[in-house]
């Protein structure tokens, strides 16, 4: 099965970001700063790849949080990014908990002194709309009992 691959223009065009900023996460960001790259040559990204920048642009913009101190849970961040990204699953909420000076933890739950609780389907559905994927509409199903009338038996 083909997946999706994306260029940093698509990275740059999902999150409005320059290319020097782009650049700057690519060096900073585990684990993208460790991957091997070759020059003249277009760095290819995935679906998930997206939702963290995603996610990464979310704690710098919104919150404030510097690349660098971001940059110290940015690998278990993207661990977690890629195993959310089926369309037809329910995406938990996650925590990222500061469980010291500076040690941080991606949770399903609260821990530590200071916990952020991101919910994680906003920033999917950014990416999917991106991209001209639709998510499921299950949620405006209106899912319940209704009654029906019996159907007469054959011979009846």
């Amino acid at each position: 099965m083909a997946t999706l691959q994306f260029t940093a223009v698509h990275v740059r065009g999902l999150l409005d970001l320059s290319r020097t900023d782009l650049h700057r996460w690519l060096t900073l960001l585990p684990p993208f700063n460790q991957a091997p790259t070759r020059a003249r040559t277009a760095r290819h990204f995935t679906i998930s790849d997206l939702a963290f920048f995603s996610l990464v642009a979310l704690l710098h913009r919104r919150l404030g949080l510097p690349v660098p101190v971001i940059a110290r849970f940015s690998e278990l961040l993207y661990e977690h990014v890629s195993r959310l990204s089926s369309l037809s699953t329910p995406m938990a909420r996650i925590f990222l908990n500061q469980i010291g000076d500076d040690a941080w933890e991606i949770s399903p739950e609260a821990k530590g002194s200071l916990s952020i609780s991101i919910d994680p389907e906003p920033v999917w559905d950014a990416v999917y709309q991106f991209i001209g994927l639709s998510t499921p509409a299950q949620r405006e199903l209106t899912l319940g009992l209704i009654a029906v009338s019996p159907r007469p038996l054959e011979g009846e």
